[in-house]
């Protein structure tokens, strides 16, 4: 049964509302990119956009446990892979 607005306060929200910098090199992908992918017009626009305007839609990534874990790629897998082909050391 759907909450009433006057319940609404209860929900506890799942993720930061905060963004950080963090190095590409913390950050371990959850699946990788393949060379077909990477060569696919959908990839170069991709890697155009974020050449021109940045990255406009930051990546998600799981938090670590302890400061030496990698963080996890949930979403933004060719974002990334396109920051990576582009030379940045790390994202937002």
């Amino acid at each position: 049964m759907p909450k009433k607005p006057s319940e609404a306060h209860d929900i506890k929200i799942s993720f930061e509302s905060d963004t950080i910098r963090v190095p590409l090199s913390k950050i371990t992908p959850l699946k990788l990119i393949s060379p077909t992918v990477r060569d696919s017009e959908k990839f170069q626009q991709i890697i155009a956009s974020v050449r021109e305007v940045g990255v406009i839609e930051p990546p998600v990534v799981a938090p670590k446990k302890k400061p030496s874990d990698p963080y996890l790629l949930l979403d933004g897998h060719l974002r990334i892979e396109a920051l990576k082909i582009l030379g940045e050391s790390d994202v937002i």
